[in-house]
């Protein structure tokens, strides 16, 4: 199938632009691994809009990921969407996922590996993090995106090195989102995933 995976252009400048979205890059990984043809765009960095890329790409699935700064554009890409084929397979997922419960096929809450693979047809699971493949950077252009720092760009990445928080605060969503229990991932797939980084780009 030939997948799609969209991180909308956030609705303010944020600091969220300044890195690819890992979330679409697992999602992307885990579905060229079950032989998919994936394309993922970041609307904000790549400079393309959603007609142009629905007719450049054609999906057969469309994940969408939404974040807070996202809610406007997020849902204004499922609807266009779900006008341009009512055959599409509309996937979302991120923070404010169930906002769009009439528009997509499928909404995914928290961690939604798993649950894409089943989408996706596939019978494999992961039972943790470190089941999660290395990324496939080259999905993205890494060269797009500035990189974070408080005294100019420099090259930067995030990297997933836990899931969830210890904590309970009033004012956050992630116990909801992640679960209330801390998951680590194994040190030395970090540091192999540094090393890789550092030595490819």
């Amino acid at each position: 199938m030939n997948i799609l995976l969209i991180k909308p252009a956030n609705n303010h400048p944020s600091y969220v632009d300044e890195a690819p979205s890992l979330a679409l890059l697992t999602l992307g990984t885990l579905a060229e691994n079950e032989g998919h043809i994936v394309k993922i765009v970041h609307m904000g960095t790549d400079r393309i809009e959603i007609r142009e890329a629905m007719t450049k790409y054609h999906p057969d699935v469309l994940g969408i990921t939404c974040n807070t700064f996202q809610i406007k554009s997020a849902k204004a890409i499922a609807e266009y969407a779900r006008n341009w084929s009512k055959d599409l397979k509309i996937v979302v997922g991120g923070p404010h996922a169930v906002a769009y419960d009439g528009i997509a096929d499928h909404t995914v809450i928290g961690e939604g590996e798993n649950e894409w693979l089943e989408i996706l047809g596939s019978k494999r699971r992961l039972e943790d993090m470190d089941d999660i493949p290395q990324l496939d950077y080259s999905l993205v252009d890494l060269s797009k995106f500035p990189g974070i720092s408080p005294v100019g760009a420099v090259p930067s990445m995030s990297m997933m090195a836990s899931r969830g928080c210890p904590f309970q605060c009033s004012f956050c969503n992630t116990p909801i989102f992640w679960g209330k229990k801390m998951q680590y991932r194994d040190p030395k797939l970090v540091v192999d995933e540094i090393d890789f980084l550092h030595q490819q780009y």
